[in-house]
């Protein structure tokens, strides 16, 4: 299990976090969590591996790493309001790249599942990002950047919708091979088993 508060692995039955103290106690322990059932067909998780592996797989980050820059350039106004509707758009382009992500790995998720995850990771996200997101609402006052403005918001765009589709690759996958029913997990857990796929 991983502790809720900073994301260390500890072991299943630790009351306290042996790096920052934070109480484990109130978290569910891992014998709670129920297994979900395997679809019809399953094929193993080295097929999925396989696939996650394919450049058609990659190809869905590159396709919304596009929509989340064009989100940016259509969105981009000098007043806190765009940062605002930027972020969301944002929020809704990683988390149509989830749905995409997981049918193509044919991975049995309900929307739910798919929508929890993708809050997650976007929120990891954004805490991990949070310097270059503060720097996107400073320039979103400063009309005079231009071209620089948008440019930088481009590279925070693409860096965001990458790091969510390596935090997805890195905790959904493992999550399906121990057949984990994500709707079991608690926030703290789900949240700090995103914050170490982040790393």
């Amino acid at each position: 299990m991983f502790c809720g508060e900073c994301g260390t692995s500890l072991p299943a039955n630790a009351v306290f976090c042996g790096s920052c103290g934070f109480d484990m106690s109130n978290l569910p322990s891992t014998s709670n969590i129920v297994a979900a059932q395997a679809p019809n067909g399953y094929a193993g998780v080295e097929t999925i591996k396989a696939k996650a592996a394919e450049p058609g797989f990659a190809n869905i980050t590159k396709k919304y790493t596009m929509l989340a820059i064009l989100s940016g350039f259509l969105l981009k106004i000098p007043f806190l309001i765009g940062a605002l509707l930027w972020s969301i758009a944002l929020i809704g382009v990683i988390t149509f790249m989830m749905y995409e992500m997981t049918k193509y790995l044919g991975i049995s998720m309900s929307k739910d599942q798919v929508k929890r995850v993708a809050v997650t990771i976007a929120t990891v996200v954004a805490a991990k990002k949070i310097i270059i997101i503060l720097i996107k609402v400073i320039i979103s006052f400063i009309p005079i950047l231009g071209i620089a403005a948008f440019v930088i918001n481009c590279v925070i765009a693409g860096t965001m919708v990458n790091l969510a589709a390596k935090i997805y690759k890195n905790l959904v996958i493992p999550l399906f091979d121990s057949n984990t029913d994500i709707t079991k997990l608690s926030k703290q857990e789900l949240n700090a088993m995103a914050k170490n796929a982040s790393s």
